[in-house]
C-alpha cells in the first residue's frame, strides 16, 4: 500500500500550489491597477469548488487501489461526470 503515500502526499500538492497562486496574482492586480477584481466573487466560488473537486477527485484514488477493472473504469466515468 506505499502507492498510498503518493496518493496521500503528492496528489493534493497540485491544488495546494496553484490556489494561492490565483488568490496572490488577483489580489496584486487589483491593488496595483487601483481597481475592484472584475468578477470577485465567481472568482471566490470557483476557487472553492476547485478546492472541493480536486479533494473529491484526490479521494477517489483509495477507493481504486487493489480493485478489478470494472470498479476503476466506474471511478474513472464518475470521476470525469
Amino acid at each position: 500500500m506505499y502507492i498510498n503515500l503518493f496518493w496521500a502526499w503528492g496528489h493534493p500538492e497540485v491544488y495546494i500550489l496553484v490556489l494561492p497562486a490565483f488568490g496572490i496574482f488577483s489580489e496584486i492586480v487589483s491593488t496595483f491597477t487601483g481597481k475592484r477584481l472584475f468578477g470577485y466573487k465567481s472568482m471566490v466560488c470557483a476557487s472553492g469548488a476547485i478546492s472541493i473537486l480536486g479533494f473529491i477527485v484526490w479521494l477517489h484514488h483509495f477507493f481504486t487501489m487493489g480493485s478489478s477493472a470494472n470498479v476503476n473504469a466506474f471511478f474513472g466515468v464518475m470521476t470525469m461526470v
